[in-house]
């Protein structure tokens, strides 16, 4: 079982431009470089999120219950959280993520080793829309 979270890095990137009173683009940055992390600055990016980061949570958390319940096992038989994109590759968010829900989160990124170059590069805007594809393709190439 798989679930697509739609809440992605947009949503706090537009937040922390809004709160900080900054470009959108230097809130990817502040949140790709520095992320939720105990320094004065990461500390005044989780206040600014805080409400998206416990709702993606929350979100996260209850799914986390009904594949339990549909696989009929106990939370801590599930192993670990694979997450992607933007927004899992922020310093701070798997342990946050870990912290809160009780589980160990691992960060994927589905275009490392693809050797892409030549290709021209795509668009981070829409990365995470080839992510499943990618990983996929990789996993039958290690398994064939």
């Amino acid at each position: 079982m798989e679930r697509h979270i739609s809440m992605g890095a947009q949503s706090f990137i537009e937040l922390l431009s809004k709160a900080l009173n900054i470009s959108e683009y230097e809130s990817l940055v502040l949140l790709s470089k520095t992320g939720i992390n105990e320094s004065e600055l990461g500390k005044k990016i989780y206040a600014a999120t805080k409400l998206l980061l416990a709702g993606l949570v929350s979100e996260i958390a209850s799914y986390l219950d009904e594949l339990c319940d549909f696989l009929q096992i106990e939370k801590y038989e599930l192993g670990k959280v694979l997450v992607s994109g933007e927004l899992a590759m922020m310093p701070g968010f798997s342990e946050y993520l870990s912290t809160n829900t009780g589980i160990s989160v691992e960060k994927i990124d589905p275009w490392e080793g693809t050797g892409t170059y030549p290709l021209k590069p795509m668009p981070k805007k829409i990365q995470p829309e080839y992510a499943r594809a990618i990983a996929l393709s990789l996993y039958g190439l290690r398994h064939s």
